[in-house]
């Protein structure tokens, strides 16, 4: 089944809500696995119920967001995920998002990652504008896409809040940045893919 990836640290109550939504929301057969980074146990027994296809693992040494990222896309993909979802854990979905990027990404099996547009308070966000430097020595190759999705440039990055990953994506793209604990490994994952030449689109 695709499956999404969600981080948890604290604040059970927003990773039940995430998943209830997801349940909810989401009319794609799919499965959960939530990294438990802590701080608290107990995790597991306040989840139950929450969502039918859900898989927690704790790593309360929490060594941060990309490698937890890491480890619940390798659980994933040995499953036989055909794509992973990593989601923020205070996300409330307001329709249908999962199968609308899968086939997008079906479609379109040259673009490695596909982030959303979300919603925080008032604000629109999805990707995000980098210093110059960021996009020394790098050019992106267009490619067609429906109207509602857009390229990012070589200046731009997805937001870690919301990133979809194709199993052939993550193939040609490896795993998430290790070197960096919490913010910037979103940023660092897009450079490596617009280096490599590799299509990154926001829905």
């Amino acid at each position: 089944l695709p499956t999404v990836v969600m981080i948890h640290f604290g604040a059970p109550d927003l990773t039940r809500r995430c998943l209830e939504s997801l349940r909810e929301m989401e009319t794609e057969p799919h499965a959960v696995v939530v990294v438990d980074h802590g701080p608290t146990p107990g995790l597991r027994a306040s989840l139950v119920g929450a969502h039918p296809h859900l898989t927690v693992m704790q790593d309360f040494t929490n060594p941060g967001f990309g490698c937890g990222c890491n480890r619940g896309a390798e659980h994933a993909f040995a499953a036989g995920a055909p794509a992973v979802w990593f989601l923020n854990n205070d996300a409330v979905l307001e329709g249908p998002t999962l199968g609308p990027l899968l086939r997008l990404a079906e479609a379109h099996p040259q673009v490695a990652l596909w982030g959303t547009h979300q919603l925080n308070g008032r604000r629109r966000q999805g990707s995000d504008r980098q210093d110059g430097w960021y996009c020394r020595g790098l050019r992106t190759l267009p490619v067609p896409l429906p109207q509602n999705c857009r390229q990012l440039g070589t200046r731009e990055s997805l937001s870690g809040a919301s990133i979809l990953v194709p199993r052939a994506g993550w193939e040609r793209l490896g795993s998430w940045p290790t070197g960096y604990f919490l913010y910037w490994e979103d940023a660092a994952w897009c450079r490596k893919a617009h280096a490599l030449g590799l299509p990154i689109v926001l829905v």
